[in-house]
Formats: structure tokens, C-alpha cells, sequence
């Protein structure tokens, strides 16, 4: 993925729209908010407790790679 013309970019993991249990929002230059990483999570429409971060490892221009995981004993189904 390249970010150059972003201002911002989300991705959410979760059963569906009404339910994520994470919602990560980098954001360059967005809802008033520049160089910040905001996370939630929503369960039944309702979202939870904003998280915000300012370390900021994202450049403009720079391509970055997402690498999803899941580190638990448990398998999932």
C-alpha cells in the first residue's frame, strides 16, 4: 500500500461493521488530527474508548506493509 495522497487510512478487524474489535485509524492530516494513530474498538454500534498515539512511524511516499497475526494457544474457528 502507498500513503502519499492520504490523508488518512483505516482498518478494521471484526465480525462486521457493528462489531470490531479493532479499529486503526493512521491519520497524516484528518479530522483535525495530524500525525496520529487513533484506535477503538465497537461492539453493537456503540464504540469504546478512544486510544490515541502520538508516535507516528508512517512517511508520506513510503510504502508500508501489513503483516497480520495472531499469537494465542487457542485456535481459532
Amino acid at each position: 500500500m502507498f500513503v502519499s495522497f492520504l490523508c488518512s487510512f483505516v482498518m478494521n478487524l471484526g465480525k462486521d461493521s457493528t462489531h470490531l474489535g479493532l479499529h486503526f485509524n493512521p491519520r497524516f492530516d484528518a479530522h483535525g488530527d495530524v500525525n496520529l494513530i487513533v484506535c477503538n474498538s465497537k461492539k453493537m454500534e456503540e464504540w469504546g474508548t478512544e486510544q490515541r498515539e502520538t508516535v507516528f512511524p508512517f512517511q508520506k511516499g513510503a510504502p508500508i506493509e501489513v503483516k497480520p497475526g495472531i499469537h494465542s494457544p487457542y485456535v481459532l474457528y
